[in-house]
């Protein structure tokens, strides 16, 4: 029985609809606060109290690099909902559905048909990096959505342009570098082909128009944050500016060709499609998408896969418009369509296997991620007030607890400067240290503490039929506020300073 477009539409966005209350539900969930995001909720937090973009768990050092945008979306969404997990995570969420929305109509402005789509733009909406990125409290899906708009009316400028497109696109691209600097990487190729066909239409008002806004945008956001060129320079340049393993650009440039496993798939069939396009002459139609990916390879520094959320939506829609090719002349076509539809195949099950997995993981460990009952055991253990120490995964608990909370990972800098901060500076009274730490700095500061056991916190374990199958796949659940609160010992018994 075949099945009309109507229908499936309907399909579609009955699993889209299904995607969405599920994120919602498992939003509280996955994943227990970590470093990134507790850094980005510090800042929001320094912003909604007036302090501008500070990072209040570290050493108040400003924070300019990633621009204001989130932090106002975010800001936002805390003086509505209050400082927790949920209103921080709410705008990456949020707007990974309107990435997903924007995807599907930038693929249908390529030509490609309704059904293939549909198919591409919930393979997206699986893909585990996808729904990763839509819970962590990172920007990369804001920053995401900026880019895609202004794709989509690139994509439209390609039969008509008008002043109207011209001030979107640039408008967008604006928004998105001034939501994470990493995007400079996809905002380039879009800027560069702009700025070829403008000149060679001789429109030199749209062209100006173009080159304007962000120019203007960008220099009034440098002078209201940084005060002058010189300043702006030093931020990113001086080793001092809040990293102690180099200055930011070592931070953000260097290049990476990390690439997950689960990813594989995607790559070999992105790989096909170039070959089939070079070959069938359509690589025209995928080119731009291609060298934007490449760019971000060769540019962005990185340890893991995570920022490559913001191409991942081109190595689907190259994947989307090489499908529609061949489909179209699939009797002329016929291994490419049988490989092509096998690869298909192939990641939709990954994706569905790695969503489901999930989905079983943390059903399965509620209790080990529920923010509520870690909230009530620091509340009886700890008095409000409290200078306390910590790992991120604390952040939100002490902070709603009244107690003045910094990050083991955001203080360390070096031995001697944490020493010195310890004894001068914050002095707290109590550290809470997650069993699952495992940011590299907060490990060193922790070994240099003189501690003394005070609790254990763990919950009570609930156990389901989920247990079993989860241990079926191996899997096995790492998303906890587990941990233990220490006393700070400062002296000995002859009252000499312990902690040097």
């Amino acid at each position: 029985m075949k099945i009309d477009n109507k229908s499936l539409l309907f399909i579609g966005l009955g699993v889209f609809a299904f995607l969405i209350l599920w994120g919602l539900y498992t939003l509280q969930y996955t994943p227990v606060p970590w470093v990134d995001e507790v850094y980005f909720a510090s800042v929001t937090q320094s912003l909604t109290e007036g302090s501008g973009l500070t990072l209040p768990i570290g050493l108040n050092e400003n924070v300019y690099h990633y621009g204001p945008v989130y932090f106002l979306l975010t800001g936002l969404s805390v003086l509505i909902g209050g400082l927790n997990p949920i209103s921080i995570r709410f705008v990456g969420f949020v707007f990974s559905i309107v990435s997903a929305i924007l995807f599907y109509m930038i693929i249908k402005e390529k030509g490609v048909g309704m059904r293939i789509s549909l198919v591409i733009t919930l393979l997206l909406s699986f893909d585990q990096l996808f729904v990763y990125c839509s819970h962590i409290g990172r920007m990369e899906t804001l920053a995401l959505s900026f880019y895609l708009l202004g794709l989509l009316y690139f994509e439209k400028a390609r039969n008509i342009i008008s002043i109207k497109y011209i001030v979107i696109i640039a408008i967008c691209l604006l928004l998105s570098f001034l939501t994470t600097s990493r995007t400079a990487v996809l905002i380039l190729p879009i800027g560069i082909a702009m700025f070829i066909r403008l000149c060679k239409d001789k429109e030199w008002l749209l062209l100006a128009s173009f080159i304007f806004i962000p120019v203007i945008g960008f220099v009034l956001w440098l002078f209201i944050s940084y005060g002058s060129f010189e300043a702006f320079v030093n931020y990113y340049t001086t080793v001092d500016s809040g990293y102690a393993d180099g200055n930011l650009i070592d931070r953000f440039i260097g290049g990476s060709f990390i690439i997950s496993k689960t990813h594989y798939p995607l790559v070999l069939l992105t790989i096909c499609v170039i070959i089939h396009g070079i070959k069938s002459h359509y690589f025209k139609d995928i080119n731009l998408y291609l060298f934007t990916i490449i760019l971000f390879y060769l540019v962005v520094h990185s340890s893991s896969d995570t920022y490559s959320i913001i191409i991942l939506p081109l190595y689907y829609l190259i994947i989307g418009v090489g499908l529609f090719k061949v489909w179209k002349q699939r009797s002329a076509n016929k291994i490419w369509s049988i490989s092509f539809s096998v690869l298909i195949v192939l990641i939709g099950l990954i994706n569905v296997a790695i969503f489901t997995a999930k989905w079983a993981l943390i059903e399965s460990s509620v209790e080990y991620r529920d923010k509520s009952i870690v909230d009530g055991w620091i509340s009886n253990n700890i008095p409000a007030g409290s200078i306390v120490l910590g790992s991120d995964s604390y952040y939100y608990s002490f902070t709603n607890a009244h107690c003045e909370f910094k990050s083991l990972t955001q203080v360390y800098k070096n031995d001697e400067q944490f020493c010195r901060f310890m004894n001068e500076v914050y002095q707290p009274e109590f550290v809470m240290y997650n069993s699952n730490e495992a940011s590299p700095d907060a490990i060193k500061a922790f070994k240099l503490l003189n501690l003394k056991p005070v609790s254990h916190y763990s919950p009570e374990p609930i156990t389901n039929w989920l247990d079993t199958f989860v241990k079926m796949l191996g899997l096995q659940n790492k998303n906890s506020y587990e941990g233990d609160l220490y006393k700070v010992v400062y002296f000995d018994q002859n009252n000499n300073n312990i902690l040097k």
